[in-house]
């Protein structure tokens, strides 16, 4: 991006609304969403500070306040003697609202990735004690246990663990890309989902399969889908990278 390019991109027109808060806060907030959507390249170096100024038509004090909450987000690099950068790879976030239930597969689609699945292990056999309470068996009914990676693209993003009932699936390595739409193609599919959102670290194991470093943040998330009648048919724990994945919620009073 460069030239016209640039002037229309850090235009005024295009990121300041009057009386919406301090400038280098809108601006900062623009710059966050367009590398986060890709429209500012990752690995990319900023133009300097008196440069972006003029372009955005706003002072020195202002540009620097910005890229500094940019630095905060760990959206951008400032490299001593070199400049500002846009992060490579840049994090383009998969917001999912908890609120919705819909497949992994069906959201990475409608957000413009392409969903793949690897699964990493599956078999039956009986049910741990978290599972039982989660899906109301007893201790001696089979459950359908698979481990799987998720990937957005070409990049691994989500380690999934799932957990059904046997009867409603009695091969597991037949579930396919989507546990949720293989369901509903056999008459099994989910009506709603409870779930639970926390905060983990990862292990050198989960760290490799994800390619980041061991101990790296990520968001926990623990759900259970119910059928239309109340029966819990999925239990899943999974682990998501926490910088490309954002939880969205509406709140109203």
């Amino acid at each position: 991006m460069d030239g016209p390019d640039l002037e229309h991109f850090f235009s005024p027109s295009n990121w300041h609304v009057a009386r919406r808060g301090p400038r280098y806060a809108q601006l900062s907030r623009y710059m966050a969403a367009a590398i986060r959507e890709g429209r500012l390249a990752g690995n990319v170096q900023l133009p300097p500070e008196r440069d972006l100024a003029r372009l955005a038509d706003v002072s020195r004090v202002t540009v620097r306040k910005a890229i500094a909450e940019l630095v905060a987000q760990e959206l951008v690099d400032q490299r001593q003697g070199s400049g500002s950068y846009v992060r490579n790879p840049p994090a383009r976030a998969l917001v999912a609202d908890p609120g919705v239930l819909t497949s992994f597969s069906d959201y990475m689609r409608a957000l413009g990735y392409r969903p793949r699945t690897v699964i990493l292990s599956s078999g039956i056999s009986l049910p741990r004690p978290d599972e039982v309470f989660a899906l109301g068996l007893s201790s001696s009914q089979k459950v359908a246990r698979l481990e799987r990676l998720r990937f957005a693209d070409d990049k691994p993003v989500v380690i999934e663990q799932n957990c059904l009932p046997a009867e409603f699936l009695p091969d597991p390595s037949q579930s396919g890309e989507s546990i949720h739409e293989w369901l509903s193609a056999n008459g099994h599919a989910p009506a709603r989902a409870m779930r639970r959102i926390g905060a983990a670290a990862l292990s050198a194991r989960e760290a490799e399969r994800l390619g980041v470093a061991e101990g790296t943040a990520v968001l926990r998330a623990e759900f259970t889908s119910f059928l239309e009648s109340g029966r819990a048919v999925e239990f899943t724990r999974g682990l998501y990278l926490s910088d490309v994945f954002e939880f969205f919620m509406e709140l109203r009073t």
